[in-house]
C-alpha cells in the first residue's frame, strides 16, 4: 500500500514505480539527479502490459513523501522494506526488463553484512522513516518488542536530529462552529497522519511525529505563550511528563465552537492577541453539515 493515505513520511530508501508513458528518461534523470544513489530500469508487467520506471532511490538524508509526490504526481512510492541489495536485484530483474537503464551514483552493498544484528537494522529502519510502533508490528521483527525502549531512544535522537536545526513551514487552520456540524469528522475526513488532543493536562505526552497536530474542543485550555511556540515554525521541543518530544508537525487544525476573537479573555494584552491571530493562515466557520466559510 502506498505509504499508509499518502502519509508524509520521510525515508533515506525509497522504491518509485513511474509510468513511462508520462516520465520519459531524461526526467527521470533529472528529478533523481541529486540524489546518493538510483538505480533501475524501464520494464513491462508481466500481467498488465504496464510500462513503467522501476526505480530505487538512497540518500544520505531524509527524502519526503511530499517531495517525491511533487517531482511525480503519476508516480507510486514505497518505503523501501528489505535489504538494499534484495531492491537492487528486484529492480534489475531480466523478466521484466525492456532494456533500458538508470543508474546514478554508487552504492556499497557490501556494508555491514555478515555482522549486523537485530538492533542495526531497526537502526536502519529508523533511519529510513519507520516508527518504533511501525517496527515492532511488523512481521518480519517478531522479537523487536523486548527492544521497545531502545527503539523509542533510537526515534528520539533521529527526530531531533531532524528537526532540531530547521525551520518548519507550518499550516495553521482555525475551524470553529456550533455543536453537531461535524467538524472534527471534516478533520477525520480530510487529515490522514495526525495527533489529536482532547485532553489539556499534558496533551503532547503521546504524540508520535503525526505530521498534522488537532487541538480539538478548543477554549483556550493552553496557556498563550505555550500556544504562540506551538503554532510557530521554529524548533520546539513539546512538553511531556516524561521525555519532551520534538515537533515534527506541518499543519495544524485548532477546532473550537468560539471564533479566535472569542478563546482567551480580554485582560491579555492586545500584542500577544494579535500574535496568536498572525499565526492563523486560514479561519473557516462551519455553519452547517459540511459547509465551510473561509474567513
Amino acid at each position: 500500500m502506498e505509504d499508509k493515505k499518502n502519509r508524509d513520511t520521510t525515508s533515506r530508501s525509497w522504491l518509485l514505480t513511474l509510468p513511462a508513458e508520462v516520465y520519459t528518461k531524461d526526467y527521470v534523470i533529472e528529478q533523481l539527479g541529486m540524489y546518493a544513489f538510483v538505480a533501475g530500469q524501464l520494464e513491462k508487467g508481466n500481467d498488465t502490459d504496464y510500462i513503467h520506471w522501476q526505480l530505487m532511490v538512497e540518500h544520505s538524508g531524509p527524502i519526503r513523501f511530499s517531495t517525491l509526490r511533487n517531482k511525480f504526481p503519476k508516480g507510486h512510492f514505497d518505503m523501501r522494506r528489505g535489504t538494499a541489495q534484495q531492491v537492487y536485484d528486484y529492480v534489475t530483474k531480466s523478466d521484466t526488463s525492456l532494456g533500458e537503464t538508470i543508474e546514478i551514483g554508487e552504492y556499497d552493498f557490501t556494508s555491514y553484512q555478515g555482522k549486523r544484528n537485530d538492533l542495526w537494522r531497526y537502526r536502519d529502519l529508523i533511519m529510513e522513516g519507520w516508527t518504533p510502533d511501525e517496527i515492532i508490528i511488523a512481521p518480519e521483527n517478531p522479537s523487536a518488542y523486548i527492544h521497545r525502549n531502545h527503539l523509542i531512544a533510537l526515534y528520539e535522537v533521529f527526530k531531533k536530529d531532524m528537526y532540531s536545526k530547521v525551520e518548519r513551514d507550518i499550516e495553521v487552520n482555525y475551524l470553529y462552529g456550533p455543536t453537531g456540524v461535524g467538524k472534527t469528522r471534516h478533520i477525520y475526513d480530510n487529515c490522514n497522519d495526525f495527533y489529536r488532543v482532547t485532553a489539556y493536562k499534558n496533551p503532547f505526552d503521546d504524540y508520535e511525529a503525526q505530521t498534522t497536530l488537532v487541538l480539538d474542543e478548543f477554549a483556550g485550555q493552553m496557556e498563550l505563550d505555550l500556544v504562540l511556540n506551538v503554532l510557530d515554525r521554529y524548533p520546539l521541543r513539546l512538553p511531556c511528563r516524561y521525555r519532551d518530544k520534538w515537533a515534527c508537525y506541518e499543519k495544524v487544525w485548532i477546532v473550537s465552537n468560539l471564533a479566535p476573537d472569542e478563546v482567551y479573555d480580554v485582560w491579555i494584552e492586545s500584542e500577544r492577541l494579535k500574535a496568536f491571530r498572525r499565526r492563523l493562515h486560514n479561519v473557516y466557520c462551519m455553519v452547517a453539515p459540511g459547509e465551510l466559510v473561509a474567513e
